[in-house]
């Protein structure tokens, strides 16, 4: 440093420096006091005005040149502008536009599992559904009902979530996210889910259930019974039992109370045999068999084929759903069947109608039918 200080080179660098600020300076502040002393002793107005206008183009010039470039240079409209151009290439401007708005273009759908392929053709009823209007579906299986997933979803930015699982029922956990995030709950149902009427395919098994004079019969589902006595397919169930003066008796309702599996409301293969052999033990004399869905239908026909019981000579069995597993089976099960691919449509309409603040317009419903495979 000493001899930095001592070399004659940088006290004439650093003069040199001085100047140059100096002079700097000067030119930056003298002109300008000499043009507005100028600008005041014209006494004209018109003049000034004018005058103050030129001075402010330049200033005013860099940032609406600024916003020119970015508006329509680098974002650009449809599939033009730097930015969409390249997120075009990419397949897809979507990005650019959640940029442009508050939305991520984000669905979330919550199943609670995926082994039951009635989940899979809703899904995909919902996915073709949502790519018409450039959004991402996402599938989450949840396993608990604990509110981490809804922050979860929170924390995401998704725009929208639509609920096809039991395991959030509960009306606390569902208001709490209704609050944060659109959403529509179709387990159980709201004002923007689509409705599924049950009513002539329920008539019909229950018809064929008294042709066949079938009078003890069962019902068994996967969920707690405060779910299933609001459940469509069991009012239907219910109401035409009645009709027809069979007795649905609430012993004869295996619910997850009584299965550790079936409480999770995964109703798998394996819960359908659980709740056969238990019904069947409670009450040997079981004839006809109802169950909340194939999956749980083909698990209680597997269990009675093991123990030697005939479908439909010895036990009538019905399920629900019409899934594809259905087709592997050698003795084909009766189900009900509806359009899933439409149901998943319909409900991507409706989440799109609140994401966009749309009101709802009046309940939508699928009917569904009674397909006759033999096993009634």
């Amino acid at each position: 440093m000493i001899s930095v200080i001592r070399n004659t080179q940088f006290w004439s660098s650093a003069s040199n420096m001085l100047i140059l600020l100096l002079t700097d300076l000067l030119k930056a502040l003298i002109p300008p006091f000499i043009f507005a002393e100028c600008i005041l002793a014209v006494n004209s107005k018109r003049f000034s005005f004018w005058t103050r206008v030129l001075l402010f183009i330049p200033g005013i010039l860099p940032g609406v040149a600024g916003t020119i470039v970015w508006a329509r240079g680098i974002f650009g409209s449809g599939s033009s502008g730097l930015l969409n151009g390249l997120l075009s290439a990419l397949n897809g401007d979507f990005v650019a536009k959640s940029l442009r708005t508050t939305q991520t273009k984000q669905i979330v759908i919550f199943i609670s599992n995926l082994s039951n392929t009635y989940y899979a053709d809703i899904c995909y009823g919902v996915i073709k559904e949502a790519r018409k209007y450039d959004y991402l579906v996402t599938i989450c299986v949840v396993e608990s009902n604990k509110v981490d997933y809804y922050n979860e979803m929170y924390l995401r930015q998704v725009d929208g979530i639509i609920n096809f699982s039991y395991t959030f029922c509960k009306p606390e956990v569902f208001e709490k996210l209704a609050k944060r995030v659109a959403m529509i709950n179709c387990r159980p149902y709201d004002e923007f889910s689509i409705g599924i009427n049950y009513a002539d395919a329920m008539e019909n098994i229950v018809k064929k259930f008294a042709e066949k004079n079938r009078r003890e019969i069962a019902f068994i589902t996967g969920r707690d019974w405060k779910s299933v006595e609001k459940d469509t397919r069991y009012i239907a169930l219910d109401y035409y039992t009645k009709q027809y003066g069979i007795e649905l008796k609430k012993e004869n309702i295996l619910n997850s109370d009584e299965t550790t599996e079936a409480a999770k409301g995964t109703a798998l293969f394996s819960e359908g045999a659980a709740c056969m052999e238990k019904m069947l033990k409670k009450d040997p004399d079981i004839d006809a068999v109802f169950c909340m869905n194939d999956m749980l239908a083909i698990g209680a026909f597997k269990y009675l084929n093991s123990i030697g019981k005939r479908v439909p000579e010895d036990i009538s069995l019905c399920g629900c759903d019409n899934i594809s597993y259905l087709q592997c089976l050698d003795n084909k099960l009766s189900t009900i069947d509806f359009s899933k691919m439409e149901f998943g449509r319909l409900c991507t309409q409706n989440i799109l109608d609140k994401i966009n603040g749309r009101k709802a317009e009046g309940t939508k419903t699928i009917y569904a039918s009674f397909i006759d495979n033999g096993s009634i």
